[in-house]
């Protein structure tokens, strides 16, 4: 997996500069990815989800990564010490360029909301400075990449037959804000919701697997705020909650995958409860 997410790394990173030069030269980067390591968009994707609901695990991946990203970079440059690299791994998020707001890490993430297992796939989510809705924090969750993107809440106990009922406040951030919310157990039992902050409607539902009897609404509050609300039967014993922008090219049930619409949102994080 390392040497996957090394490729999908430096290959999105090279298309952001000149895809046309990438494919000038017969190279286009999935196809290229899937080739090389005999998978399909489906396998990578079934391997991007199990990682992410092993919290431990992931975080073991991101430091190889990050390990052999520095190493590289000695390679280029062999003025850079291992000394100087790994300063520069370990160092704070820097400040937007408006100063009012910061980047936050999982671990941020996490000890503002209650000590709830959250980790964040290609986005970036800061805090404006006294925002909040309702007396809940607000977040500006933006997508970083081209690549797939969401926040996810980890590690939720459930039993078979409970009705997981999800609520977040969401606020759009551009004309074209769309919100997708999803319960999830193991790929590719899932639940999922998208909806339009525009037209404050539901786009569409979509379960599968282990999932039963959803519906969805969406609430128009006050300034642009709406309510996003998902209730599904989950016939399995633990869950977790997935949430992100996306984008109406998306279908429900892949809102969170790769798109070339870098968009935003303002979000809380979403309150669940199980019964």
């Amino acid at each position: 997996m390392v040497d996957v997410l090394y490729d999908v790394t430096i290959l999105n990173a090279a298309k952001n500069i000149d895809k046309r030069r990438l494919e000038n030269h017969g190279i286009f980067p999935n196809e290229f990815i899937y080739s090389k390591h005999n998978i399909d968009s489906l396998q990578l994707r079934e391997s991007l989800d199990y990682y992410a609901s092993d919290l431990d695990e992931y975080k073991s991946i991101i430091n190889k990564l990050e390990e052999r990203f520095i190493k590289e970079k000695e390679l280029l440059n062999p003025t850079v010490t291992k000394e100087v690299a790994t300063k520069q791994k370990i160092k704070k998020p820097e400040l937007v360029e408006d100063k009012s707001k910061s980047l936050l890490t999982d671990n941020d993430l996490s000890r503002l909301n209650n000590g709830l297992n959250i980790i964040r796939i290609g986005l970036n989510v800061e805090k404006p400075d006294d925002l909040d809705f309702n007396n809940n924090a607000v977040y500006k969750i933006s997508r970083k990449s081209t690549g797939s993107a969401f926040v996810l809440i980890n590690d939720i106990a459930t039993k078979p037959g409970n009705l997981v009922s999800v609520s977040v406040f969401v606020k759009r951030a551009d004309k074209k804000s769309t919100f997708g919310l999803r319960v999830s157990g193991v790929y590719p039992n899932r639940a999922d919701a998208v909806f339009d902050l525009n037209n404050k409607k539901v786009i569409g539902t979509k379960t599968f697997g282990y999932f039963e009897n959803q519906t969805a609404t969406i609430k128009k509050i006050d300034n642009d705020w709406v309510e996003c609300k998902m209730k599904v039967e989950a016939n399995i014993d633990r869950v977790q909650i997935v949430f992100g922008p996306t984008d109406l090219s998306k279908q429900v049930e892949l809102w969170e995958a790769g798109s070339d619409f870098i968009s935003s949102v303002y979000s809380t994080i979403p309150t669940f409860t199980i019964k």
